[in-house]
C-alpha cells in the first residue's frame, strides 16, 4: 500500500502507532517475523551488532530479509514494504519490464522487490556502501538469475568518489565527492553512460535513482543514457529542489512531475 507520506502526520502520535503495527501484521509472514521486527527497532541502544536478524516478508513471497539490529535497516524495510516508494508510477511500467536499474541499492530489499514485480526483468542494482552491499547479497539471493549487484557509486564520470560513513545513517550518506575528502571511504565510480553500455543495453523499463546528492550532476552531465530510459523516479538531497529536478527532466525529453506520494521525489516518463 502507498499512501501520501502527509497524510500519516496527520494522526496523533498513539493511533500511528498502532497503526504501525497493525500494518506489520500485514506486512510480515507470521508473528515470529512481526516480533523479531519489534525486537530490532526497539530495542535497547548499543553498539552495532554483526548479527543479522530474519524476517519473514509477504511480499517476497515470504522469503526471508535480513536486517542489522542498530541500523537504519528497519525503517528501509518498512518504506519498503509499506510506503513502497521505489516502485514506478501505476500504468506507466507493466509487468513485461525487461530492464530496470536499482541506483542506490542500500541492502537489496528494492532489488528484490522489482525481481518479483517484475518476473521477466533484469534487475541491476548498484549500491556505494561495502556493509550495505554485504547484506544485500544475502536479501538478493533468491533471485540470484535475475539480480546484478555492483559495489560502485553513481556518478556522472568513471573513476573514485569518497562518501562518508556514520553508524545510525546506513540510509543515507553526507557525502559523495570526486576529490579528496578527509575523513571519507574510497569507492569505484561509474557513470550510468558506462553501466548501460557495458551491459549493451538498448532500452531501459525504469530507473530508481536514490544516489545521496548525486543526482543533480548525473541528470546534468554525460546524459546520453537518459534517451534509452522510458520511465525513471529520482529521490533528492540537498540543496537540488523539486523545480529543479522536473526542468532538467524535461530537458531530457521526459514529462515531469512531482510525486504525491512522496515529498523528495520527482517522477519522469519518456514523451512519445
Amino acid at each position: 500500500m502507498n499512501i501520501p507520506y502527509r497524510i500519516g502526520l496527520l494522526f496523533p502520535r498513539p493511533i500511528r502507532t498502532i497503526g504501525r503495527g497493525l500494518v506489520q501484521l500485514g506486512i510480515f509472514s507470521g508473528v515470529r517475523s512481526v516480533w523479531n521486527y519489534w525486537s530490532v527497532i526497539h530495542g535497547k541502544p548499543s553498539s552495532p551488532s554483526p548479527e543479522e536478524v530474519s524476517l519473514r516478508v509477504r511480499a517476497l513471497g515470504g522469503r526471508r530479509a535480513f536486517i542489522r539490529p542498530n541500523t537504519t535497516d528497519g525503517r528501509v524495510l518498512f518504506d519498503a514494504f509499506f510506503h513502497r516508494y521505489h516502485l514506478p508510477p501505476p500504468r506507466c511500467v507493466g509487468r513485461d519490464a525487461r530492464v530496470i536499474l536499482d541506483l542506490g541499492s542500500n541492502i537489496g530489499l528494492t532489488t528484490a522487490h522489482f525481481a518479483v514485480v517484475f518476473p521477466l526483468a533484469q534487475i541491476i542494482g548498484v549500491e556505494l556502501d561495502s556493509a550495505n552491499q554485504r547484506v544485500a547479497m544475502e536479501n538478493t539471493a533468491p533471485w540470484r538469475e535475475q539480480c546484478e549487484l555492483i559495489h560502485s557509486a553513481i556518478w556522472p564520470t568513471d573513476g573514485q568518489a569518497r562518501y562518508r560513513r556514520a553508524p545510525g545513517c546506513e540510509d543515507g550518506f553526507s557525502v559523495i565527492s570526486s576529490g579528496a575528502v578527509d575523513g571519507c571511504e574510497e569507492v569505484p565510480a561509474v557513470s550510468i553512460n558506462t553501466l548501460v553500455e557495458s551491459r549493451q543495453l538498448q532500452s531501459i523499463d525504469f530507473v530508481k535513482m536514490d544516489i545521496e546528492g548525486a543526482e543533480r550532476a548525473v541528470l546534468r552531465q554525460n546524459t546520453e543514457w537518459a534517451g534509452r530510459v522510458r520511465c525513471l523516479k529520482v529521490e533528492l538531497h540537498g540543496s537540488y529542489s523539486k523545480e529543479d529536478a522536473r526542468r532538467d527532466l524535461e530537458g531530457l525529453g521526459f514529462q515531469a512531475w512531482y510525486d504525491r506520494f512522496h515529498p523528495r521525489c520527482v517522477v519522469g516518463v519518456r514523451r512519445a
